[in-house]
């Protein structure tokens, strides 16, 4: 959180008016997250788990989409790195499928968390 969290903030600003510092810090945030492949460990590429959590949350709190949003998911991951610019980086791209994944054959998501 303490990475996406500025993310979206720097995200309201048009990246033309980011100040140097703004610029390094969301620089290294972004990287951050694609390294991780937006909701990856970048050990093993599987999915994120929070310890600590109820075993049934832990399935699904980086991969599940959750109306309202109370925590990071993937789809959250995407949205801050796609308003700056970076959601072009092939990094995105395992987010992008999961997302397209859990689309309903009606073309909408659910409102609810899908594992």
């Amino acid at each position: 959180m303490s990475t996406v969290e500025p993310l979206w903030a720097y995200s309201d600003v048009p990246r033309e008016e980011w100040a140097r510092r703004m610029k390094v810090s969301a620089e290294r945030g972004a990287e951050f997250l694609l390294a991780h492949r937006v909701y990856k460990s970048h050990r093993t590429w599987a999915p994120l788990e929070l310890g600590g959590l109820d075993r049934a949350m832990k399935g699904n709190l980086f991969t599940g989409f959750h109306f309202p949003m109370y925590y990071y998911d993937a789809l959250h991951g995407l949205r801050v790195l796609s308003r700056p610019g970076y959601q072009n980086d092939e990094r995105v791209r395992d987010a992008v499928l999961l997302m397209l994944s859990k689309m309903t054959p009606e073309g909408r998501w659910p409102s609810r968390a899908t594992g």
